[in-house]
């Protein structure tokens, strides 16, 4: 039944939420926010989405109680009043989130009102390489003109003019014939550009700095080696999947308002089942083939180490369960499958310890 109510809201199509999903945390990470307001039918407590223009956020009030919960978001409007929108939030008295819209932030300390875009710790930089590429581009069109120095041996000012009325502008390829009095000289800018590319690799660098993101990723390999840049993505790889579980809160927060209004509606019943999970795509950097070759060492080293005695087969699954966990496997030690494991393993173990104490 929850189900049910999950798909009716993802697969509405004004919600269209796979589809929107990406544009939604792509321009939330651009903005620092985004709102969107719910409308609920209060008949079967189907709900949908809106959307408002962060540009139209007049300010975001927090409780006088606790600065970490937002209390409502007011919109500009038309006659300069403003408009107060009821933030979602758990009601204490019926145990079910309601609300007017959801206010979706990044960057936010806990006592600000408002988020930050990512962008913000590298606009400067993003503006002047953008002045950098400009410039640039008008350097090297300087450096392609061409202007023709000609000496007249013996002319005044009229006999100057005379002679550059009949010769005029000289097109590629033209003919020019003259005697020993008159001397063509072509001239171009001498501007020394070999300090250009560096400069726009030290700008490139530093705009990935303020990113968090590592010289290779913005496609300058710099010093970096095949080792270094796997070491290197290593903490951009934990932001990432910091930010991801920032979403999956966000989501998970929206999804069990959609579960409560079915609920006060009366679609599901109040004691029902509500588990759910949000399924993010995994973010990893490891090399397949270096952590299978791991794996199947530390297998033959654990399974050593237990045929010595030096560690019992339960302390070996934790250790292989702990590498599994390292790079990138989600494993929970509470789930029932795992507690079977280790049921198994040490029904094993005392069985082993009967049979040496008989033998």
């Amino acid at each position: 039944a929850v189900q049910a109510v999950i798909d009716t809201f993802t697969d509405d199509p004004v919600n269209a939420f796979y589809r929107k999903i990406r544009d939604k945390v792509r321009f939330l990470t651009l903005f620092g926010e985004q709102v969107y307001p719910v409308a609920v039918n209060e008949a079967n407590g189907r709900v949908r989405l809106g959307y408002l223009d962060p540009a139209l956020i007049q300010s975001v009030r927090l409780d006088s109680d606790n600065v970490e919960i937002i209390d409502s978001v007011v919109m500009r409007t038309a006659d300069g009043e403003g408009r107060a929108l009821s933030h979602v939030k758990l009601n204490d008295a019926t145990g079910l989130r309601e609300g007017e819209c959801f206010y979706w932030s990044i960057n936010r300390p806990p006592n600000a009102e408002r988020g930050t875009s990512d962008l913000l710790a590298c606009v400067d930089w993003l503006d002047a390489l953008d002045q950098f590429y400009l410039s640039t581009i008008d350097r090297v069109q300087l450096q392609n003109m061409l202007v023709w120095d000609v000496e007249v041996q013996g002319a005044d000012s009229k006999m100057l003019a005379d002679y550059m009325s009949r010769v005029g502008g000289l097109k590629p390829g033209s003919i020019r014939a003259h005697n020993e009095k008159t001397t063509w000289k072509a001239l171009t800018p001498e501007i020394d550009g070999r300090d250009i590319a560096e400069i726009g690799k030290m700008l490139k660098v530093w705009i990935g700095v303020a990113a968090g993101l590592p010289p290779h990723w913005i496609g300058e390999a710099g010093d970096s080696n095949r080792a270094t840049a796997a070491e290197m993505g290593i903490p951009v790889t934990r932001s990432l999947k910091s930010r991801q579980e920032e979403i999956r809160w966000m989501i998970r927060e929206l999804i069990e308002f959609v579960i409560d209004r079915a609920i006060a509606a009366g679609t599901l019943s109040a004691g029902v089942d509500r588990t759910f999970d949000v399924m993010m795509s995994t973010i990893s950097v490891v090399d397949a083939d270096k952590v299978c070759g791991a794996l199947q060492k530390l297998t033959a080293t654990l399974g050593d180490a237990s045929a010595q005695g030096w560690i019992d087969d339960a302390k070996a699954g934790e250790v292989y369960r702990f590498l599994l966990q390292q790079i990138g496997v989600d494993l929970n030690p509470g789930n029932d499958r795992i507690d079977a494991i280790n049921a198994a393993e040490a029904l094993s173990a005392e069985a082993r310890a009967l049979l040496s104490d008989i033998a």
